[in-house]
């Protein structure tokens, strides 16, 4: 076998782990999705009468005594401290969210003034409110945004959304677009 047909057959190999894992993670989210949806409020309330019916004829008294024995203070130890590793991990978790939701709030910034800038150029010199209505527009279909509908149109009844947007005597900064953006 030479080194072409082995080079091959581990990109063929590589392929087929692919397709595995994609496989596994469509059974694995549709069997959450089961699960979930399996769970309806008549299944509950069975089976924690079931569970309660059966943990009461256990004999619980004779049950604790048995936890007692492995309930020792080095094992309750064991568990506060894995309980408190889950909440490290969990807390470095949610600060890497949190990271990456400000870059993308930085990046929106970014592209809200690219585009701000690029609408002011492109009116040429028009009127302030005409180019801060498209600096706006501009703003929005380059953060990715497809509501057109404007921060106060949510305040306001749906038959009164005909009327037209205020004009505005300044360009938003960089931030307050983003923040605009990013709450819609």
């Amino acid at each position: 076998m030479n080194f072409e047909q082995l080079k091959k057959r581990v990109e063929r190999s590589e392929q087929v782990v692919d397709g595995r894992i994609l496989q596994t993670r469509l059974s694995w989210s549709g069997l959450q999705t089961n699960w979930k949806e399996g769970w309806t409020p008549p299944r509950i309330i069975i089976v924690g009468a079931l569970l309660g019916f059966i943990s009461g004829k256990a004999q619980p008294a004779r049950a604790m005594r048995h936890v007692g024995q492995f309930a020792n203070p080095k094992m309750m130890q064991l568990v506060t401290s894995v309980a408190g590793l889950v909440a490290s991990v969990q807390s470095s978790f949610a600060a890497s969210k949190a990271q990456t939701a400000a870059d993308t709030a930085d990046d929106a910034a970014t592209t809200a003034d690219v585009a701000a800038t690029t609408a002011d150029a492109a009116a040429g010199g028009a009127a302030g409110g005409a180019a801060a209505d498209a600096s706006m527009s501009a703003a929005r279909v380059a953060a990715g945004s497809t509501a057109t509908m404007h921060p106060f149109d949510a305040d306001r009844p749906r038959s009164d959304r005909s009327r037209p947007d205020p004009q505005w005597d300044r360009q938003p900064s960089p931030a307050e677009a983003a923040t605009d953006l990013s709450e819609r």
